[in-house]
């Protein structure tokens, strides 16, 4: 659908999303004329299935420009003769940047960093493709998380992968990683977002609410300064102080200031 160019895939461990999307590389390569990027936050098992499609598929060995010599396909990407090019690159930001082309593909995308994103969106041109594959992350961090978090907002068509149900996962393999992964089965086999109840985490912004500042006295001399509002713009300002020694610097217990109106409420 050439009117779908941004998507998501966040999916369970070994659902094949890297596969599924090097079978659409191929296809594209072949029948195609296209620039593609190819990048993975790891090892790349996107260039791995596709040097095993072009290795198990031998007809498929005519539209390679050039091989290379540890496998038919070359380490750092492919031509093919209908004119496509398909780039492997790492995760650097350096290694991406200026590679034109007009699909894209992140792998492991919960690992990327926020400008290898934007460094590999910004090389995209014409009718494109941006696809992000990934596994939600624990930290709850990083594009990758807000974009699945909400997709309308970024743009993008979000599809969900579960590894539940699958024939290559066993039910006696699943139990076990339910058991073994407690909490993070949700996100590592389900490939859902785990809500920061389920984390038995309390945002940021709950804790900042409940924190307050205290100073708490140490046995000495208590005293208390009123500055008193002279009119204007000006506040009455009240210090309480407490002097630990004689002649000892001061420590400051609270500092509070009042506007005309709301010296009722002072004491």
């Amino acid at each position: 659908d050439p009117t779908v160019t941004k998507i998501a895939v966040v999916a369970g461990r070994q659902t094949g999303k890297t596969l599924t999307c090097a079978v659409g590389v191929a296809y594209l390569s072949i029948h195609n004329k296209e620039g593609i990027i190819l990048c993975s936050a790891q090892d790349s098992w996107l260039y791995s299935h596709l040097r095993d499609i072009f290795n198990h598929v031998p007809e498929l060995r005519k539209y390679i420009v050039s091989e290379g010599v540890f496998s038919i396909v070359p380490l750092k990407g492919y031509e093919t003769t209908t004119g496509s090019k398909v780039h492997v690159r790492g995760s650097t930001d350096k290694s991406l940047r200026g590679i034109p082309a007009s699909v894209c593909l992140l792998d492991e995308a919960e690992l990327l960093t926020d400008e290898t994103m934007q460094t590999a969106l910004g090389n995209l041109s014409g009718q494109f493709k941006y696809v992000l594959l990934g596994t939600p992350p624990r930290d709850r961090k990083g594009m990758f998380y807000k974009i699945i978090q909400d997709p309308k907002e970024y743009g993008f068509r979000l599809f969900k992968w579960s590894a539940e149900g699958l024939s290559w996962h066993t039910p006696e393999l699943l139990a076990s990683k339910k058991k073994i992964l407690g909490e993070f089965y949700k996100p590592e086999v389900q490939g859902e977002i785990l809500e920061e109840a389920e984390r038995g985490i309390v945002s940021a912004k709950d804790i900042s609410a409940c924190i307050k500042d205290m100073l708490i006295p140490e046995g000495g001399t208590i005293e208390c300064g009123i500055d008193w509002a002279s009119g204007g713009r000006c506040k009455t300002v009240v210090t309480i102080v407490e002097r630990l020694h004689l002649g000892a610097a001061v420590k400051v217990l609270l500092v509070r200031a009042f506007n005309k109106d709301e010296m009722e409420t002072m004491f």
